[in-house]
Order: C-alpha cells, then structure tokens, then sequence
C-alpha cells in the first residue's frame, strides 16, 4: 500500500491499453483521482500509422491503394517534447507503453522490429534525461494479446496471425532487454484460448462489478493483477 502510494503512472497505447486503463481506474478509482495515474486514449495506433483506411477504407480494404505510413502518436510525442513536458509537470514513475495489432495488421514482422528498435530508443534516451532527477521512472511494456479471429473487418489486407504475434512478442523481449524496459506477458496470458475473447477482440471488457469482471475476463484478471504489481514497484 506504501509504495502504491508513492508511484504512479501514465498508460500508452491502443484499444487494448485502454480497455485496460478504463478497468484499472474502475475498479481502483483512488489511482486516478488521488495518486495521479493517468491515460491517453489510443496513442498506440502504430509506431508507424497507417494514414491510407483513414483516407479511404473501402479502397484500401479492396486492394486499390497501398499503405501510407507517418510516425505514430507515441513517436511524435516522444521527439517533440510533448511527453517530457507531461512527465516534468507529472512526475511518473512508470510508463506503460504498447503497439502491435495496428502494426502487425499493415506489415511485416521485421518492419516492426525495426519500428520496435526506434520506439525504444526514443522511450531510452526519454528515460534517461531523468535519471538522477527527481522525477526518475521506468519504462513497461505492456504486451500484445493474441488475435482472436472474431472479426474480419480487414479482410485480405488483414496480416496478422497468431504465428506471427507469438514471433513478434520473442522479438519484443529481446529488444526490451537492450533497452532495458520490462515486459509484461499479455500474448501468453491470451494465446492458450485465444478464441474466449470478452468481444470481438479484447480480453479486458470494463463491468460494472468486480466479481463479474473476474469471471467474465479470466486472461484479462490476470493481466489487471500484473499491471497492479508492476505499478508498485519505484524506478
């Protein structure tokens, strides 16, 4: 309890992060409202974006244009200043970051590793203009969940699989340990039944009652259980 109260901490990414962050603050609202934890919506819509569904969906979906990729929310915000500016006025002492799904749909494995190496050399060098202040933190990985295959929305422009996920969380934990970020087991909390998804995609679906989101997200328990823990320790 101590040392919950002495961090707190700021969440990245895409859907998955944020489904994630509306549970934490439900089922835990003193995190938000009196220790100062803190989300921001779908900043994990690719380390790279895919601009091209957003020009046209339809056309891209039927194969007529190909992908148009800018840096994602979270790169920009890293080389900008916007995220050093939040952290000085803040103070976290844990980042939660993620990205996967939207990279992984739109290319290919060594793609993302190559975005992954940028990420975290950026979320590095970020992290390192404040060690030694008073303001030092850590750097999660949050991980990313299995596909579920309950949607087919992309259709052929779809590009993941499990396969590849499995292979793109290895890659993960390899670069993570360069970079020194830990890294959280979302894939394999997920993988093992990977079709029991909470909806269409997600493994953390928010309810309105403990005991129901317990039974009604078995992985996502779980997961919730090691965002807690993890949120604890101090940098």
């Amino acid at each position: 309890e101590s040392a919950m109260n002495a961090t707190h901490a700021i969440i990245l990414g895409d859907s998955h992060a944020d489904k994630l962050a509306e549970v934490l603050f439900g089922q835990h609202p003193d995190l938000e409202k009196e220790r100062g934890w803190m989300r921001t919506k779908y900043h994990g819509a690719g380390i790279y974006h895919n601009n091209a569904p957003d020009y046209n969906i339809a056309a891209y979906i039927a194969g007529k244009v190909g992908p148009d990729f800018v840096p994602g929310k979270i790169l920009t915000m890293l080389r900008n200043g916007e995220y050093e500016i939040l952290q000085r006025k803040n103070g976290f002492t844990t980042w939660f970051f993620e990205s996967g799904h939207w990279d992984l749909r739109d290319t290919t494995l060594m793609a993302y590793e190559e975005r992954l190496h940028e990420l975290f050399s950026e979320f590095a060098r970020f992290r390192d203009k404040f060690h030694g202040t008073a303001t030092p933190l850590r750097l999660v990985w949050l991980g990313v969940p299995a596909f579920s295959f309950k949607q087919n929305a992309w259709g052929g422009m779809d590009m993941r699989t499990n396969v590849k996920l499995a292979l793109a969380d290895r890659a993960v934990a390899d670069i993570a340990k360069e970079y020194r970020v830990e890294v959280l087991p979302f894939f394999d909390l997920t993988y093992p039944l990977y079709r029991q998804s909470c909806d269409s995609h997600h493994y953390i679906c928010p309810v309105s009652k403990s005991r129901i989101f317990k039974d009604r997200n078995p992985f996502g328990y779980e997961f919730f259980k090691l965002v807690l823990e993890a949120g604890q320790c101090p940098p």
